[in-house]
């Protein structure tokens, strides 16, 4: 490999890894952020007793409707746990997959660079 061959390629494998970092600054980023979300709906009449007392409205149906909007209340924190979660391990992934890219090009570029050293001598 020429001189100016092996110049182009660093300058290809260091435009790679440059790329690669900036990606995996904002994967780290986005990764913080999802995690650090707090997730925790409330059912804020609580009960059928502070629908009658608020509402004034009571009876079976109330009940019904306090423990079914309960549920899914309950239902909605456990799914939006559920997509934090996915999206976190999806983001590690991608921050492993960046990793190995910065690693291995970064090997490289250390390959090439003493080839270049080489040909100055």
């Amino acid at each position: 490999m020429s001189k100016s061959e092996l110049i182009a390629q660093i300058n290809k494998i260091h435009a790679i890894v440059n790329t690669s970092r900036e990606k995996l600054k904002k994967l780290l980023a986005a990764k913080s952020k999802v995690d650090t979300i707090e997730i925790a709906l409330k059912y804020i009449p609580e009960n059928a007793e502070s629908i009658k007392d608020s509402y004034d409205l009571y009876g079976a149906p109330y009940d019904v409707m306090a423990t079914d909007e309960k549920q899914v209340i309950t239902q909605a924190n456990t799914d939006f746990k559920k997509v934090r979660e996915t999206v976190s391990n999806e983001l590690e992934q991608a921050i492993k997959q960046e990793n190995t890219i910065i690693s291995s090009n970064s090997y490289l570029l250390e390959s090439l660079q003493k080839q270049l050293s080489f040909l100055r001598d």
